[in-house]
């Protein structure tokens, strides 16, 4: 008895399997699976690895760049020229003593006691967008796997504020259109009108510099002049880092809208 129910159930299985092979046939065919894409996410800004930091920077150069010039043919026409072949130097020597080059945000997170970084970090920054920076340093910036940073003037007529930020060269500002312009009592040396135009027009120049390259959160004052009401507007318009031209290495306690640099000239070499 036992034998026959097991069969029983074992030939209703077999009906009931055909059946669905037959009903199926005729209706809609089964959509096969479909591979499941894998998104890898790129780097979209260049970023280094601190998660194993051994020896943590208690200061930080950040050096100040212009006009590169190319030495075996050509003159400088001032001490803001930089020699294309020193510059290059710099970059092995950093890549060979494993140097760090920090971005602005990751400068501001170790500011801000966020992250610590190496002790051989260093930032590397390059004012008012000239060809230069594009056609000589950034190719070298990427030959080391360095990242550099051009301060830009970006309602410049070459345009380079156009310009997408590359993953080793981040736009940050340079002001708008207040780079030329003197203020009442000061030298006729053009000294940046940002320390004392109209402060709503200063505030809108300054955004309308960070809607040009993608919101930047740093600024290098034009000439190095940051008196007046000049950090008031970086302030108001949501600026986060400012830099003058007053030599020194970076240091937490600063304050951040007046942040010094080494200016890199003609005569200058520094490891």
């Amino acid at each position: 008895m036992k034998k026959i129910v097991m069969g029983l159930i074992a030939l209703s299985m077999v009906v009931l399997i055909a059946f669905a092979l037959l009903y199926n046939k005729g209706g809609t065919d089964i959509a096969p699976l479909k591979e499941t894409a894998v998104m890898v996410e790129l780097p979209k800004k260049y970023q280094n690895d601190f998660s194993d930091v051994t020896n943590p920077a208690s200061s930080i150069p950040v050096f100040m760049y212009h006009y590169f010039y190319d030495e075996t043919s050509e003159t400088p026409e001032n001490g803001n020229f930089y020699s294309i072949q020193k510059f290059e130097q710099q970059l092995a020597h950093f890549k060979e003593e494993g140097y760090k080059t920090l971005t602005m945000e990751e400068l501001y997170d170790w500011l801000e006691g966020k992250i610590e970084v190496p002790e051989n970090s260093v930032v590397i920054t390059m004012d008012d967008g000239y060809h230069y920076t594009y056609d000589m340093a950034l190719p070298l910036l990427e030959k080391y796997g360095f990242v550099g940073v051009s301060f830009e003037i970006t309602s410049a007529p070459e345009d380079y504020a156009s310009r997408l930020s590359h993953l080793n060269l981040e736009l940050e500002s340079h002001t708008h259109n207040m780079h030329q312009g003197t203020c009442p009592g000061m030298k006729p040396i053009q000294y940046g009108a940002i320390q004392c135009q109209d402060f709503d027009s200063a505030v809108a120049d300054m955004k309308a510099s960070a809607d040009t390259i993608d919101q930047p959160i740093a600024m290098a004052y034009p000439f190095g002049g940051y008196g007046g009401q000049a950090k008031d507007v970086l302030r108001a318009a949501g600026y986060k880092l400012a830099f003058t031209t007053q030599y020194g290495r970076v240091e937490r306690g600063m304050d951040y809208l007046e942040l010094p640099r080494v200016r890199m000239s003609t005569d200058s070499f520094y490891y």
